[in-house]
């Protein structure tokens, strides 16, 4: 069955929409829900297109329980989202009607929001729909201005967006750090949001793939030292990049286990699913000693990295590295861990963890004699 109709032959409930009568609106939706499947074959739109595009109008714009309740009929009655392949969704139509203005902002949020929920519970991803250019509804948002919460929103809901190239090869946060000029604008309109740390957030991001001198996932960890992210962004950083650059150095010559064996702070921010995620492809990196001697859990030890954020990973990638001695310093992990304890300060106490499991680990080198770290000097 045909469910097009001609311009101007509209079905009850798209009249009542264009003439902005949001009641009649609202009881069509409910007595005919059928009628949201219909879409117009000159603009490709269904009626909630059409309601996503009104909400742009400032005197005008439909109240939130017309959206809420067109939003549920176009579900149960199993409206295309997308009329075909390359048009805009409907969550494309709602992101473009933001307005640069801060007190509809929630009013958008609840709506965007309540469409991806509604969506997601019939299994569709509204966030993953691109048009005919490539453009996510992220992308949309990224260069029509700054809208953090928005733009936070899109991200948990698909962090993967963060990397979808469009046809002129612009990911999202190309067009987020062309808009600086934006954010200028904005910080001084709003003095209070100058310290927020959802700007500093969002500025961090705008940069993290932008800038050509350092690979993505090096520049992420970077970041990860200074502030928290997202940690299904970081997930997608990490399953996207953590095997493709594992070889990667950047213009320092680090890889991306150098940076981790570095920081207690990116450690602990990863977790332990992306720790091993990234540490997993450079196995034969932690079983590598330096130059000068130092395998990664040896410096990892002492950049104060403890067991529980990080540590453990590290040694479960290269166990054998717990019986070998530092040439620097001359002492084994579980001595260069004790060296660097004062059971009398409480931040110190995580040290004994790591002396405790790494001794564990080395038992037969602190109990036979013949083998003491003071003989081996001597």
């Amino acid at each position: 069955m045909n469910m097009s109709f001609e311009y101007h032959n509209p079905p009850k409930l798209f009249s009542y929409i264009v003439l902005g009568q949001w009641v009649k609106v609202k009881n069509r939706a409910m007595s005919h829900p059928t009628e949201t499947i219909w879409y117009c074959k000159r603009h490709k739109i269904t009626a909630l297109h059409l309601i996503c595009q009104k909400m742009k109008e400032e005197l005008h714009f439909p109240p939130f329980d017309v959206v809420k309740t067109v939003i549920i009929s176009h579900i149960q009655s199993r409206a295309p989202f997308q009329i075909s392949k390359g048009d805009w969704s409907i969550l494309h139509y709602a992101v473009n009607s933001i307005p640069h203005c801060e007190e509809r902002e929630l009013y958008f949020l609840n709506i965007i929001t309540f469409m991806i929920k509604q969506a997601k519970n019939i299994g569709v991803c509204l966030c993953s729909m691109v048009d005919s250019s490539n453009c996510t509804p992220l992308h949309l948002v990224c260069r029509s201005g700054f809208n953090a919460r928005v733009i936070k929103l899109l991200v948990r809901s698909y962090p993967e967006a963060i990397f979808v190239m469009t046809r002129t090869n612009s990911s999202p946060i190309h067009y987020f750090h062309r808009m600086a000029s934006i954010f200028k604008v904005d910080i001084e309109r709003f003095p209070d949001l100058k310290q927020s740390q959802e700007i500093q957030i969002w500025n961090s991001l705008a940069a993290l793939l932008f800038d050509p001198k350092m690979p993505e996932l090096h520049r992420m960890l970077d970041i990860l030292d200074k502030m928290t992210l997202p940690s299904r962004f970081i997930s997608v950083v990490v399953k996207v990049l953590g095997k493709s650059q594992r070889s990667v150095v950047d213009d320092k010559l680090r890889r991306s286990i150098d940076i981790l064996v570095n920081s207690n702070q990116i450690c602990k921010r990863l977790g332990e699913s992306n720790l091993n995620a990234i540490i997993s492809p450079h196995l034969a990196a932690t079983k590598t000693a330096q130059p000068y001697g130092a395998f990664p859990l040896m410096i990892a030890i002492e950049h104060g990295i403890i067991w529980e954020n990080g540590l453990k990973s590290i040694y479960n990638a290269a166990p054998f590295v717990a019986t070998y001695f530092d040439r620097r310093t001359l002492l084994y992990p579980f001595m260069l861990a004790a060296s660097r304890c004062n059971i009398h300060d409480d931040e110190d106490k995580d040290y004994l963890s790591i002396v405790y499991n790494l001794l564990k680990a080395s038992a037969h080198i602190a109990l036979n004699t013949k083998n003491t770290f003071i003989e081996q000097i001597i």
